[in-house]
């Protein structure tokens, strides 16, 4: 059986047969760090990071939605008192 040799951007030669008895050397059992997911802990602190900025980002975000329907509400009821006045000076009195 001949060996097979690639060139590779890494390594300048990679020989085949032994990356062949190093990754079988890794079958069934957990893999490098490298090569593994996030553990469970790495995963709760990012958990707990992402809801203490929430925790403290909706109190600015409620108030921010109050203060746009404040903005809205506003020139609504300026309209509602102005169209009272001028039916107080139209008619003399305020309309029940």
């Amino acid at each position: 059986m001949s060996k097979v040799v690639i060139k590779n951007k890494c390594h300048s030669k990679l020989d085949l047969e032994s990356h062949r008895t190093v990754r079988s050397k890794y079958v069934g059992q957990a893999l490098p760090a490298l090569l593994s997911g996030f553990t469970l802990i790495e995963v709760l602190v990012v958990v707990l990071i992402v809801a203490v900025l929430t925790a403290v980002a909706m109190p600015m975000y409620k108030r921010a939605v109050l203060k746009s329907r404040f903005s809205t509400v506003m020139p609504m009821a300026k309209s509602v008192a102005n169209a009272q006045e001028i039916y107080y000076l139209g008619n003399g009195y305020y309309a029940q």
